[in-house]
């Protein structure tokens, strides 16, 4: 298995040293603006480094309602990956006179987690005026959780909102090949399955391929309903404006029903909400409010990996292990949660060979 883990691990590093080094005109992930700047203190020197892998900003945070094993991540500045492994969505900011607010290129952004009413990433960034405010949560629906977000924009009148699909997650190159805008463009299709929802329509959508380069450039020849790349760098943008007080809202729906049938297949023990999954825990009542913060940060990871199977991780880590698994699990205890280990517990003869290994 760690051989396995390994190898994909840096099979995917060997990608990136071929689409990231050669294209650092393109608005990448956080870690990729960090680790690629030589005047950053996070910079890796690459010389004769065969892959590219991400070392230094691995601080990604994994929203979604128990029993449902799809773990939605967002990144240190906001970036969005709904599905697991899979491609994101970025949102910048641009002003009538030029000023453009890149979230993944800010030095600085304010980030908290909140509990009430789901569990939801806020993520706040600002620059030369410009500021966007977004919110990242799971809500229970039919026929399965949608990964919700809210967007709160100050961009001056006649300033632009832009929602961005990217070919990467926060490991490195996901390939997107295709993509498509539904005739009232309020809908993104991501290679054929991904679906991308806005509660209204976009003023513009740009779609471009590797060959006319990142999206981020807008050129008019990008205004298509459809593009296909076969280098899987497929980029899009869908931009709505602002309003007259320079304000850009818009809320975006992903649901995530595929993602659950492609990484659990089996039958779900089934869906709750975080009040009832939370609402005979043990509960911790001390003046410290960090310390009140961890735990309560705490109950709801260790309620939310353990879904399905019990990860130590929601995605370089979403694998099995013994080890994690008794620890966790003996924290599940704690927590007043015998009924969720004692079903892990049922699948333990199956994890057992003849030979006596597991």
């Amino acid at each position: 298995t760690l051989v396995r883990a390994g190898l994909l691990f840096h099979a995917r590093g060997m990608i990136n040293a071929r689409a990231i080094q050669f294209n650092l005109d393109w608005v990448w992930p956080y870690w990729v603006e960090r680790q690629f700047d030589p005047s950053d203190p996070s910079f890796i020197p690459r010389g004769y480094a065969p892959t590219h892998v991400n070392l230094t900003q691995r601080n990604w945070t994994a929203v979604g309602i128990p029993g449902a094993p799809v773990y939605p991540l967002v990144d240190p500045r906001g970036l969005v990956t709904p599905f697991f492994d899979g491609w994101s969505l970025d949102f910048w900011l641009m002003a009538a006179d030029g000023r453009c607010l890149l979230p993944s290129k800010l030095a600085e952004a304010d980030q908290s987690l909140l509990f009430h009413p789901e569990l939801t990433v806020r993520t706040r960034v600002a620059l030369d005026g410009l500021a966007l405010d977004s919110r990242v949560w799971v809500e229970l629906a039919e026929p399965g959780p949608v990964l919700k977000i809210r967007l709160a924009g100050a961009c001056g009148p006649q300033g632009r909102l832009a929602v961005s699909v990217r070919p990467y997650n926060p490991e490195g190159i996901q390939f997107v090949e295709t993509l498509a805008s539904t005739e009232d463009g309020r809908t993104l299709e991501v290679d054929g399955t991904g679906r991308v929802r806005f509660d209204r329509g976009p003023a513009m959508v740009y779609l471009s391929n590797y060959e006319k380069g990142d999206v981020r450039a807008m050129q008019p020849e990008m205004e298509r309903e459809r593009i296909a790349c076969g280098i899987g760098m497929a980029t899009g943008a869908a931009v709505f404006p602002a309003d007259a007080q320079g304000r850009a809202k818009l809320e975006v729906a992903v649901p995530l029903d595929v993602d659950l049938r492609r990484h659990c297949p089996e039958a779900i023990v089934g869906f709750h909400s975080w009040e009832d999954a939370l609402r005979d825990t043990a509960k911790l009542e001390v003046s410290d409010s960090r310390v009140s913060f961890l735990y309560e940060a705490a109950r709801r990871t260790l309620v939310l990996l353990s879904s399905a199977e019990i990860y130590p991780g929601p995605f370089t880590y979403r694998r099995f292990w013994f080890r994690d698994a008794v620890l966790m699990g003996n924290a599940l205890l704690g927590l007043n949660l015998g009924g969720s280990l004692g079903r892990h517990l049922q699948r333990f003869p199956e994890r057992q060979k003849h030979d006596g290994f597991f």
